[in-house]
Parts: C-alpha cells; sequence; structure tokens
C-alpha cells in the first residue's frame, strides 16, 4: 500500500470544541458518522461540586458517543482549540475558562483512553480560510454540498476540520 493509499484510509476524529456544545466527525477514508456533545449549563454562583457534576454528565456522554470499535483504531485526533482564547485569558470569565479547559480534557481524556490516536490542536484559521469558511453558515453550506446533510454548525466544523486535514 502507497503512502497516498494508506493516508486516505487513516482513521481521524475531528473534533470542534465550543464552552457550551462541541461537534465531533469521524473520517475512515471519508465521513462515517458524526454528532456533538453539550455541555450542561450551570448557575453563575456554581459550587465546585456542581461543576464537577456537571463534568461527570459531561464525561459519561463523551464516552456515549464511542459507538463501535472502530474508534480504538484512531490513527490521529484533530482538537480544533482557537489560540484566542488562551490570549483572552486575561480578559475571558473564570467560569468561561473554567468551561474551555474542562471540555478540552474531558474530550482528550476520553479519546486519549480509548485509542492511541496522535492528538493535534489546530487553530481555526488554519482550516476555514482554505476551505473558504467565513462563517457558521458557510461551514454548514459545505457540508450540504460535499455530504448533502443537515447539521448543527458544531457538526458542521467538525466535518470542515475533518474535510481540510485529509485534504492537506
Amino acid at each position: 500500500m502507497g503512502v497516498q493509499e494508506a493516508w486516505c484510509t487513516s482513521m481521524i476524529l475531528a473534533i470542534d470544541l465550543a464552552v457550551r456544545c462541541s461537534g465531533w466527525a469521524l473520517f475512515d477514508g471519508d465521513l462515517v458518522e458524526y454528532g456533538m456533545l453539550k455541555l450542561p449549563s450551570l448557575p453563575k454562583d456554581a459550587t465546585n461540586r456542581q461543576k464537577a457534576e456537571r463534568d461527570w454528565q459531561f464525561w459519561e456522554k463523551a464516552e456515549g458517543i464511542i459507538p463501535t470499535q472502530s474508534w480504538l483504531n484512531l490513527d490521529t485526533v484533530i482538537i480544533e482549540f482557537p489560540h484566542r482564547w488562551m490570549r483572552a485569558a486575561g480578559r475571558t470569565s473564570t467560569a468561561t475558562l473554567d468551561s474551555m479547559t474542562g471540555v478540552k480534557h474531558i474530550f482528550m481524556l476520553v479519546v486519549i483512553a480509548m485509542s492511541e490516536a496522535e492528538i493535534e490542536m489546530v487553530d481555526p484559521r488554519d482550516w476555514k480560510k482554505p476551505l473558504n469558511i467565513k462563517s457558521k453558515d458557510d461551514a454548514i453550506a459545505k457540508v450540504k454540498e460535499l455530504y448533502d446533510l443537515e447539521t448543527t454548525h458544531d457538526e458542521a466544523d467538525a466535518i470542515c476540520v475533518g474535510v481540510w486535514w485529509k485534504g492537506k
């Protein structure tokens, strides 16, 4: 099997991280399945216990998206993680940063626990410009064009991250 053939059949998981809802898309040569995970809301004055319970609920949901044994064979996990989240740390509320960091770590822990995949962090600018994505609607339209699917913007972003990764 040549390098190109091996690349085309590599299994990748693309994840669009967000504070409240994260999209994911699984590719095995082409798009296999996709979905999203929604982080339960918390009151602004949430206690550490409430935060821990929310994170545990999310962990259980994240484990539930691993639908087949094929995820154990992941080669690469591409996680969109905007560098601006880190640059904005001084101007962003602690609760928002806590949610962003929690989502990233929970997703990464689930993926790492389930496979020995290589983890790649990408900034949205890396994939949006080559695919000419300027808005959430553009990502949804791109997925509609490529796969004739109706998706949320979180799912569309994850699918587009995977499409970009496959084509780079």
